[in-house]
């Protein structure tokens, strides 16, 4: 009987050297399929009469629903009308001075709500899907969104990591494509490069989802 006990524990202690550290991680990264991302780009096409439904941003597909933020440059408008009030106001003094007062600020044609163009550069954050669209969860009008179109901030976990000189070629980071150049900067920030790793990927999206890296940091 103790030898048995021997022989198992033996046994038990063989086959935890035997499995690898990088297949633990590649397991633990399957909690993170989808990845969050931050997408810059410009306004091609809106749905009619949205904004509920898909857009299209420089070629790429973003899912708009009821709980997306969306934030503009509307509120530029309503200050613009208050001041308007404010220059009529010498103009309305005297009786009736008590009752514009109770009507100031409140101005049914002043809407706040968030409008959006074809052709506006915006910022889209949410998840990226494996078909490469994205369901958003925010987007914002991107102001220097110029020089910015077609960049994205992808972040996720390393699930294939090109086994190659510099570790160029092809990785894969929560289920989505990326394209390891020898131009792109790896940061490890003092941190071991693995599968199971969470990284921060900044690059270009491609025809077909593929992610160009520039820059690859280790996150945890």
């Amino acid at each position: 009987m103790r030898r048995r006990m021997v022989f198992m524990t033996v046994l038990a202690v063989l086959a935890a050297l035997a499995f690898p550290h990088g297949a633990l991680a590649h397991e633990s990264g399957d909690d993170d399929n989808a990845g969050e991302v931050e997408f810059h780009g410009v306004i091609e096409a809106l749905p009619d009469p949205g904004p509920v439904g898909d857009w299209t941003v420089s070629g790429r597909t973003v899912h708009v629903t009821d709980a997306t933020e969306l934030e503009g440059n509307e509120q530029g408008d309503c200050d613009n009308e208050g001041d308007d009030d404010g220059d009529d106001q010498g103009e309305n003094e005297g009786d009736d001075q008590g009752e514009n007062d109770g009507d100031e600020g409140d101005d049914g044609d002043c809407d706040e709500s968030a409008t959006f163009a074809v052709g506006d550069d915006v910022e889209v954050e949410g998840v990226a899907q494996t078909d490469g669209s994205i369901t958003a969860s925010e987007i914002k009008a991107d102001d220097q969104g110029d020089d910015n179109d077609g960049t994205v901030v992808l972040r996720g976990t390393a699930q294939r990591i090109a086994q190659t000189a510099s570790h160029i070629g092809l990785w894969k980071v929560s289920t989505h494509p990326i394209r390891v150049l020898k131009t792109t900067k790896i940061v490890r920030n003092g941190r071991t490069l693995h599968r199971g790793a969470h990284l921060r990927v900044t690059g270009r999206w491609f025809a077909g989802g593929t992610i160009r890296a520039t820059r690859i940091a280790i996150v945890r």
